[in-house]
């Protein structure tokens, strides 16, 4: 990897560092080689339909890229979804943390998302995404797309993923 951008020109390049919710090659690299970089997750594969998320494991990888040697080749945050038509809690924080450079606290960041999302502040709201951030929008595991519900695969005697690329386990 190291001679393919060996012969570049740096100031020509930016890299989007893509999957960063599970690997943090901006680091493992030295933000390849000090090439400017974009921080992505891609978050699902293929539209796949699922309800989670590494909510605070992703605003504590985007705040430790900001705040690390190489933050002043971090050019900016983004996502790189196969469908954006689902799991909205994730892109609104993702692409919210391009704004700060404050560590965020989910739990603290779901109440203005409640705000905005819902038009209104609700305690009940509340406390049922605070169970949401320890079950369905927590994890630390590294894996490939989503966990998939089988309601979405095709019927079979044998489902093990909804597709091909998915994953029946849950965090």
């Amino acid at each position: 990897k190291k001679n393919l951008l060996q012969k570049l020109n740096k100031s020509n390049v930016l890299i989007l560092d893509l999957f960063g919710e599970n690997q943090d090659n901006w680091f493992k690299t030295r933000s390849y080689d000090n090439i400017p970089f974009v921080w992505c997750t891609i978050s699902n594969f293929g539209e796949q339909v699922s309800l989670y998320g590494k909510l605070q494991h992703l605003a504590d990888e985007v705040y430790r890229a900001k705040n690390s040697v190489y933050s002043k080749y971090m050019y900016g945050v983004g996502v790189m979804p196969e469908g954006i038509n689902n799991n909205p809690a994730v892109y609104d924080l993702v692409l919210s943390l391009s704004f700060t450079n404050n560590k965020v606290n989910v739990s603290e960041w779901i109440k203005k998302y409640i705000q905005y999302r819902y038009g209104t502040f609700n305690q009940s709201i509340y406390d049922a995404w605070l169970i949401f951030l320890q079950t369905a929008y927590y994890s630390n595991e590294k894996q490939e797309g989503l966990p998939e519900s089988f309601f979405c695969a095709r019927p079979g005697v044998d489902v093990k993923s909804a597709s091909t690329s998915g994953s029946g386990k849950r965090y």
